[in-house]
């Protein structure tokens, strides 16, 4: 028993608290068609993370997924303001958006097509970076979603290249 005991203390000795752990609070906001929320509605004060969900894929690109976009994109950076700690990323594909990321990862000028538009889309709504939800690689998820059995090797490739790049 003394052995046990003092095994327990000197593990507990050798594995000290650490004082400065940080707590992360991610919300994914999925807003509804046609609708511009305010700043008020969310706890942006609370919040070290928010994906905003989702955008789309269309001719290989990222775009905005819904018209309100542009306007709850800015919304939530702008929780920046009394925030600075918070970052925004956009969360694009989901279930009904995944359709077009077989086309988009499937070859080296169709990844660089999707990756520049992705920096332009950072850029232009003043984001911290991306979330990639595709539903599913190599299976079709969705009714109608472009799937292939090369989808899992380029989607690691897509990943990998978005890397390079960001």
């Amino acid at each position: 028993r003394l052995l046990l005991l003092l095994a327990l203390a000197l593990g507990a000795l050798s594995f000290p608290a650490q004082a400065n752990s940080k707590k992360f609070v991610i919300a994914a906001y999925v807003f509804p068609r046609n609708t511009v929320l305010t700043a008020d509605r969310i706890a942006g004060k609370k919040l070290t993370r928010i994906n905003f969900a989702f955008a789309n894929i269309d001719k290989g690109r990222i775009v905005e997924g819904d018209p309100s976009d542009a306007a709850n994109l800015a919304m939530l950076v702008g929780l920046k303001k009394e925030n600075p700690e918070l970052t925004v990323l956009v969360s694009v594909g989901g279930w009904l958006w995944s359709g077009r990321f077989s086309d988009a990862a499937l070859t080296p000028a169709s990844r660089a097509r999707f990756i520049d538009s992705v920096a332009g889309f950072i850029t232009r709504y003043k984001l911290d970076g991306l979330d990639i939800d595709w539903e599913y690689p190599a299976m079709e998820g969705a009714a109608g979603n472009v799937f292939r059995p090369e989808d899992k090797q380029n989607y690691t490739l897509l990943l990998m290249e978005l890397r390079e790049r960001f």
